[in-house]
């Protein structure tokens, strides 16, 4: 079931009732309530307030701390219970934007945004393509599945020079191969420690910014996390990271170098890549050549002439 945007609101339920509400299709289950006997679960906006719903005076969040036991303490020591609890706590929020959609995580946004950057991470994840398709899949979804992965590794091409063993490899991955590796990426930072919310944020938007210029699913939420100005050096940045290489390379690569590794990718095997082919791809994604790849002098015509 898929909701939509701002479709959901907060009631509370008796645990004794969990069970049950776990059986309906239109409950999820947020977790245990700082209130007594009463667990937090988000609803559709809509729902009529019956049994077993309650309303309390103070809808208090769930609180992490009240969720780490003196067991957990003993076993794991107050850091690594509360970490246990935290990924506890956001795995049961993405398995609900799993299930319902990602409206679910709008609920998330407004009543727990200091773990909004997890919650961004699943929300994402729930709408990228993905990396195995089945024999039922539409040619929609392998298009869109295609696309993204172009786009991924043009812009990690970005910032890799042909010689490098990373380019290398992304060279000879295939679209799903590429999608694979980019979720992975997304999955292990979705567990992490989230130390630098910042940073996840910039990752989660460079990210939607590409679906979203590849006509995939838009999230203005997401997309307000980048802010006014793309950073192209830092878009080509995170896919080089999301695919394997390190972010320690501050500058894009020249022109020649970036057809020569576009050319020879499987991702791009059914086309004649070409420099025409390079401009006319960072329009798709509504970058700049002369300010996306850095152009030698022996280039320096052949740039007047494309933006002139």
């Amino acid at each position: 079931m898929t909701l939509p945007s701002a479709a959901w609101k907060c009631l509370f339920i008796y645990r004794h009732d969990e069970a049950l509400c776990r059986r309906r299709s239109h409950i999820h289950i947020v977790g245990p309530s700082p209130h007594p006997q009463l667990l937090e679960v988000a609803v559709p906006l809509q729902t009529l307030l019956a049994k077993p719903f309650v309303v309390v005076s103070q809808d208090i969040p769930v609180s992490i701390d009240s969720l780490v036991t003196a067991e957990k303490k003993d076993r794991l020591g107050y850091i690594g219970a509360y970490k246990e609890m935290l990924l506890w706590f956001v795995g049961n929020a993405r398995e609900g934007i799993n299930r319902y959609g990602t409206s679910l995580g709008d609920y998330y946004r407004q009543r727990y945004p200091n773990f909004r950057s997890w919650i961004e991470y699943a929300v994402l994840l729930y709408d990228l393509p993905l990396a195995s398709l089945s024999s039922h899949s539409s040619e929609r979804d392998s298009n869109f599945r295609d696309a993204f992965a172009q786009a991924a590794s043009f812009l990690a091409f970005d910032a890799m020079k042909p010689y490098e063993e990373i380019s290398g490899e992304l060279q000879n991955m295939d679209a799903g191969e590429i999608v694979a590796k980019i979720r992975k990426s997304l999955e292990s930072k979705f567990y992490s420690s989230h130390e630098c919310p910042l940073h996840d944020h910039a990752i989660v938007s460079h990210v939607r910014y590409i679906l979203v210029r590849i006509s995939g699913h838009g999230n203005r939420a997401q997309l307000e996390l980048l802010g006014t100005q793309v950073k192209n050096i830092d878009l080509s940045l995170t896919f080089r990271s999301l695919l394997g290489g390190d972010e320690t390379v501050r500058e894009h690569t020249h022109i020649d170098d970036l057809v020569r590794q576009v050319s020879s990718a499987q991702a791009f095997f059914r086309f004649t890549v070409n420099q025409i082919f390079v401009q006319e791809f960072l329009e798709k994604l509504s970058l700049d050549l002369s300010l996306t790849t850095r152009v030698s002098p022996s280039q320096n015509r052949f740039r007047r002439v494309l933006i002139s």
